[in-house]
């Protein structure tokens, strides 16, 4: 796994705010010489993890918020039934951050019109809300879960990057800044400017994704608004390794794959889908792993989940359950409009919004691109969206056993809250 470079480089952060608009291929001012430490710092560099895990922080929230974070747990399963049913994941794999995206969409908000933001806040199943409660929620949200879990490596980093020539509508500017540690890059877009947006979701990422911007974009953006979100984490039990077992995918290959092993106590059964999850370090985070019934689809798992509301965080068993899991990589680079279309939130994009001021003819787009590694010693997975602008004593019971050897669904969650921080499918190895 890629290491992290803890802080960015400050001539970095200068040489954007000091750009110079010369003409449509122009770049940013020449920055000054790069030093040796600076050089060195460049380099990305294992994160220093911690070994000894505190006990659990718990995520404390309001009955308002309560309320919010079940809406946006439902609308991560309804995202997630819709991209599975994408044609580019017919048979294949898939990995997203919910938690990525709704951060994006939350920042976003600070710039629509009323109508749009009420559609938008339905479709999220957040009605009777409004943009400030989103961003109080995500700002109290995302500081409860980098102080859940000591050893567990999370972040969630926003970032704006505008053309110079238009100034940032100071009200959604306030809001990013007071509620989302939102850094901005007044800049002069051209190649240096899309290496530059590329070099922070790497040095964001831990060096997991190096690229979210293509050059041949840069003459004709206006605006990128990013998220980029992190995780690492060791399971909290120990894991052994199988060596090579069988996988058998939808289409009926068969495979060989790297399996591992190892006993917990999350364990559900349901006449559709079985069902374990796996805590990482200290128990604030774990992983569920879902096997549908021979003959289930996962969409008819997913809509499953949807009409109980199951909330893996609360899924336990007397019994030892012996789970068999592959090792696995995904991943996944999703253009996200159409999705928001069939979920009726698709307007946020298609209608003008407030951000540059004196810019008009704005046409809108967001994409999506994470990653997934997961192995006997745990696992470690990044995304980022970007939104951008263009033209008891008991006698123990017998033990279960799970073994994850044909497709499945999986996610990682904050198990005080529930919230999915990443979710997917697996359809063939």
């Amino acid at each position: 796994m890629k290491g992290l470079n803890r802080f960015l480089v400050a001539w970095v952060a200068l040489s954007l705010l000091c750009a110079a608009c010369q003409d449509d291929d122009a770049v940013i001012v020449p920055d000054e010489p790069v030093t040796e430490q600076e050089q060195e710092n460049s380099d990305y560099n294992e994160p220093a993890m911690e070994t000894v895990a505190h006990e659990a922080k718990a995520i404390e929230l309001s009955a308002s918020q309560k309320s919010i974070n079940e809406g946006l747990r439902n609308f991560s399963w309804d995202l997630i039934s819709v991209m599975s049913e994408l044609p580019t994941f017919d048979n294949e794999n898939l990995i997203f951050s919910p938690l990525s995206l709704e951060i994006a969409l939350a920042m976003l908000l600070n710039a629509t019109d009323d109508a749009t933001l009420q559609e938008s806040l339905s479709a999220m199943h957040l009605s009777g809300y409004n943009a400030e409660e989103l961003n109080q929620y995500f700002s109290h949200f995302t500081t409860g879960i980098t102080e859940a879990d000591n050893v567990t490596r999370f972040s969630s980093s926003n970032s704006l990057w505008h053309d110079l020539r238009y100034d940032v509508q100071s009200r959604f500017k306030q809001a990013l800044s007071d509620y989302y540690a939102c850094e901005f890059f007044p800049v002069v877009y051209g190649p240096e400017t899309t290496d530059k947006i590329n070099r922070w979701v790497e040095e964001r990422t831990y060096g997991r994704i190096d690229k979210i911007v293509g050059k041949t974009t840069h003459n004709v953006d206006f605006l990128h608004l990013l998220n980029a979100v992190y995780f690492r984490s060791p399971w909290s039990v120990s894991m052994s390794q199988l060596g090579k077992k069988p996988f058998t995918s939808f289409n009926g290959k068969v495979s060989t794959v790297e399996m591992f092993k190892g006993v917990c106590y999350e364990y559900l059964s349901t006449p559709l889908y079985t069902a374990t999850m796996l805590p990482f370090s200290n128990g604030a985070f774990g992983m569920f792993f879902i096997l549908p019934n021979e003959g289930v689809t996962f969409g008819e798992v997913i809509d499953n989940i949807k009409a109980t509301g199951q909330d893996f965080a609360e899924i336990h068993s007397s019994s030892k359950v012996v789970v068999t899991l592959p090792e696995f990589n995904a991943k996944s680079d999703v253009e996200l409009s159409s999705v928001l279309d069939k979920l009726g939130c698709g307007n946020i994009l298609n209608r003008g919004l407030d951000i540059l001021s004196n810019l008009s003819g704005q046409t809108f787009g967001i994409k999506q691109i994470a990653n997934i590694s997961v192995d006997h010693e745990g696992a470690e997975a990044a995304a980022v969206t970007n939104i951008w602008c263009g033209s008891t004593g008991e006698p123990e019971p017998k033990p279960k056993y799970l073994t994850f050897d044909r497709p499945f669904i999986y996610g990682i969650i904050e198990c005080s809250t529930g919230t999915p921080l990443f979710l997917g499918t697996i359809s063939e190895l």
